[in-house]
C-alpha cells in the first residue's frame, strides 16, 4: 500500500512539473557590455533549449523580442503572431541583432489563456514586451505566468490606472481605451503595478519591487509571477511560481550575465537555479545580486544610476515661405470625419510620435484599377481616406503613416496604414501583419517582381532595410532617406538612398551619381516612360524640378509639396504639386483642381 501511494504520488508531481512546463509562456534575458559573439544566435536559436525550439508544443501564441543597442537607447521592438520555430523573421531579428550586439535583450514567446488572446490560431502577435517611457529611462517587461486581474485593479487604483492606461503595446487587437476592457493583459496590469510602487518609492527600482510582490502576496495572490525587466540600464529578474535559472560569465572582455525561464543548453552547466521569492539584479559588468523578498530590510538603490540618454528625434524640415502663391485660392473639399475602423492607440503619455517622413514611400496610387493614378489625400486626425471620384474610407489614426500599395496583385492600390508603435501593417481588406518597429522608416514596394506590394521597413540608425519575407541587407546611415524605385527596368523596386549632404544617389547594385542638395526635395520617377527611374529633385526655393538626363523645369513654390504620378494613364509620371494650405493639385499640362485641407497627406503616385 505504501509503494502504491508512493508511485501515485510521484506520478503526481511529474505530471504536476510537466503541466507547468507546458502551459508556461517563456522568456530570456541578456546583459553586456560587450556580449561574445554568436551569443544570442546560440541562447535564442541554436540551442536545444532555446526559445526557437521550445515554441513546438505549446508557446504558440507570437513571439517578441526587445533590444537595446546601448544603455539607455529607445528599446527596439520586433514581434510576430506566428510561432517562432515557423516564423522566419523570428530567425533573421535574432541574426540581425547576434551582429549588432545590444547591451540589453529581452525575448519572449507566449501561450494566451486570456486577455488579448487567440490561442493557436497565428493571428495576434506577442505583447511581451511591454514598454513604458518613464522617469526618462525606457521600460520594458516580460512576465511567465498568470495573476488575476482583478486583485491587480484593486492595488493599481483608478488614478494611475486612467493615467497610465494599458494599451496592449500598441498592438491593434489588444488596444483599448477602457483600462478594464477584456483584453487587457494581466501581464501589462502587473508591470503597471510594479512601475507605480517603483515612482512611489522615489524611483529606487528594488523598494518599488518588493512593495509590489508583497502587496501582492498579502492580498492572496497565488498565480506565478515570474518576470523580466529592464529600465535600460540594468535587467531584474524574479521568481515566484515557475521555474528561473540565470548565469554569469565573469569574462573580463565578453562577460555577460543571462536568465531565462528555461537554461537553453541541453544540461544545467553553469546555469543557477533561482528559488521562489528571489529577485536577481543583472548588470553588465559585475556578478549578479540576489535579494530574498520576503526577508529584504535595507533600502538598497539599484547598481545602475547613469543617467538617462533621451532619445532625439529629427523633424522634418519646415520649408520657409516667401514666395506669393502664384494660384488664386478656391475652396478646398474637408470630407466630414467620422470614427476610425481602426482603434486609435495612444502611445505612453510622454512619448511624442515621430514626424512624417519628408519623402513618403508609396507603391502605387491606383485605386480603382483603370491605369491612372488618382487623386488622393489620408487625414491623420480622423483616419479619412479620400481618393477622388472613387471612395471615401475611415481606416487609420493619429500616428499612423500611408502605405497604400497593391498587395494583393490585383491591379488596384489598397488603403493602408503603418503604426510604428506596435509595427502594425493595415492592410483595409486584405491583411494585418506586424514588421517594424517605432524608429523605422516604412518602405513598401514590389521588390521581386511578382506584381505585390511587400512591407519594407528602413532603420536608419543602423541601415538596415529588411523586407517581409524576402531579404535584410544594410545599406545607408542615419540621415539617409531611402529611395526605393526600379532604377534598371527590370520591373522590381530597388533599394536606394539620398544622402542631401552630399547630393549622393547609392542605388544598391546599380550606381553612385550626385544630384542635388540637402535642399531638395527627392522625386524619383520614370518621367519619360521607359520603364526605368531616373533620380529627381525640386527645389522649393525656386520651383525647379531637376530631373537627371532629362528635363529641368519650373512648376511650383516654396510651399508645395511635389507630387509626382502618373495622371494621365500613359505610363509616364507626370510633374505635379499639392499646395496644401489651398488643397491646390497643380498637375503640369493636365489638370489644376481643389481637394484637400491643412493637415492632409497626399497619398498618390
Amino acid at each position: 500500500m505504501i509503494r502504491k501511494i508512493f508511485f501515485l504520488g510521484l506520478f503526481c508531481i511529474l505530471v504536476l512539473k510537466f503541466t507547468e512546463a507546458s502551459i508556461a509562456c517563456r522568456m530570456y534575458g541578456v546583459i553586456s557590455d560587450d556580449l561574445p559573439d554568436d551569443l544570442l544566435q546560440d541562447h535564442l536559436i541554436n540551442e536545444p533549449n532555446s526559445l526557437y525550439y521550445l515554441v513546438q508544443s505549446t508557446n504558440i501564441d507570437g513571439w517578441g523580442i526587445s533590444y537595446c543597442p546601448d544603455y539607455g537607447d529607445l528599446a527596439e521592438i520586433e514581434r510576430g503572431a506566428d510561432t517562432a520555430f515557423n516564423d522566419h523573421t523570428y530567425y533573421l531579428i535574432v541574426e540581425q541583432i547576434n551582429t549588432s550586439e545590444p547591451k540589453i535583450t529581452i525575448a519572449h514567446i507566449r501561450n494566451c489563456s486570456s486577455g488579448c488572446c487567440d490561442h493557436g490560431h497565428y493571428t495576434i502577435a506577442d505583447p511581451h514586451p511591454f514598454y513604458r517611457y518613464k522617469n526618462e529611462k525606457w521600460w520594458t517587461f516580460a512576465h511567465n505566468g498568470g495573476v488575476s486581474k482583478t486583485r491587480l485593479y484593486g492595488l493599481i487604483g483608478d488614478d494611475y490606472l486612467y493615467a497610465n492606461g494599458p494599451f496592449g503595446s500598441g498592438i491593434w487587437t489588444c488596444s483599448t481605451d477602457n483600462p478594464y476592457a477584456d483584453v487587457v493583459v494581466d501581464s501589462e496590469l502587473y508591470f503597471l503595478l510594479i512601475l507605480k510602487q517603483i515612482e512611489d518609492n522615489g524611483w529606487n527600482e528594488v523598494n518599488g519591487i518588493v512593495e509590489a510582490i508583497r502587496e501582492l502576496r498579502d492580498a492572496g495572490e497565488t498565480g506565478a509571477l515570474n518576470f523580466i525587466m529592464s529600465d535600460g540600464f540594468t535587467l531584474w529578474a524574479f521568481r515566484r511560481g515557475h521555474t528561473l535559472d540565470y548565469l554569469y560569465d565573469s569574462d573580463p572582455l565578453n562577460g555577460y550575465s543571462a536568465v531565462a525561464s528555461q537554461y537553453p543548453s541541453s544540461t544545467r552547466g553553469d546555469w543557477i537555479a533561482v528559488t521562489d521569492y528571489k529577485l536577481i539584479i543583472l548588470t553588465g559588468d559585475a556578478e549578479p545580486v540576489s535579494i530574498d523578498v520576503l526577508n529584504y530590510t535595507t533600502p538598497t538603490p539599484t547598481p545602475s544610476t547613469t543617467p538617462t540618454q533621451t532619445p532625439s528625434i529629427t523633424p522634418t524640415p519646415t520649408p520657409l515661405v516667401t514666395p506669393t502663391p502664384s494660384v488664386s485660392p478656391a475652396p478646398s473639399v474637408t470630407p466630414t470625419a467620422t470614427p476610425s475602423t481602426i482603434p486609435t492607440v495612444s502611445p505612453p503619455p510622454t512619448i511624442s510620435p515621430s514626424p512624417t517622413p519628408e519623402y513618403l514611400v508609396l507603391e502605387s496610387g491606383d485605386y480603382n484599377g483603370d491605369g491612372t493614378s488618382d487623386i488622393a489625400i489620408f487625414r491623420p486626425e480622423t483616419g479619412l481616406w479620400a481618393v477622388r471620384g472613387v471612395t471615401r474610407a475611415y481606416f487609420g489614426s493619429t500616428f499612423d503613416l500611408p502605405v497604400s500599395g497593391d498587395y494583393d496583385g490585383n491591379g488596384t492600390t489598397e488603403v493602408g496604414v503603418f503604426r510604428r508603435s506596435s509595427g502594425l501593417w493595415g492592410i483595409k481588406n486584405v491583411t494585418r501583419i506586424y514588421f517594424g518597429s517605432f524608429s523605422d522608416i516604412a518602405v513598401p514596394g514590389d521588390y521581386d517582381g511578382d506584381g505585390c506590394c511587400e512591407a519594407g521597413i528602413f532603420r536608419e540608425s543602423s541601415g538596415l532595410w529588411a523586407i517581409r519575407n524576402l531579404t535584410r541587407t544594410y545599406f545607408g546611415t542615419i540621415d539617409d532617406r531611402p529611395v526605393p524605385g526600379d532604377y534598371d527596368g527590370d520591373g522590381n523596386k530597388d533599394i536606394g538612398l539620398f544622402r542631401g549632404s552630399s547630393g549622393l544617389w547609392a542605388l544598391k547594385n546599380i550606381s553612385r551619381i550626385y544630384f542635388g542638395s540637402s535642399s531638395d526635395k527627392i522625386v524619383p520617377g520614370d518621367y519619360d516612360g521607359g520603364g526605368t527611374w531616373k533620380a529627381g529633385v525640386f527645389r522649393p526655393s525656386s520651383g525647379r524640378w531637376a530631373i537627371r538626363g532629362l528635363t529641368r523645369m519650373y512648376f511650383g513654390s516654396v510651399s508645395d509639396q511635389p507630387v509626382p504620378a502618373d495622371y494621365d494613364g500613359n505610363s509616364t509620371d507626370d510633374v505635379g504639386v499639392f499646395r496644401e494650405d489651398l488643397g491646390l493639385w497643380a498637375v503640369k499640362g493636365i489638370t489644376r483642381i481643389y481637394y484637400g485641407t491643412l493637415g492632409d497627406l497626399p497619398v498618390t503616385r
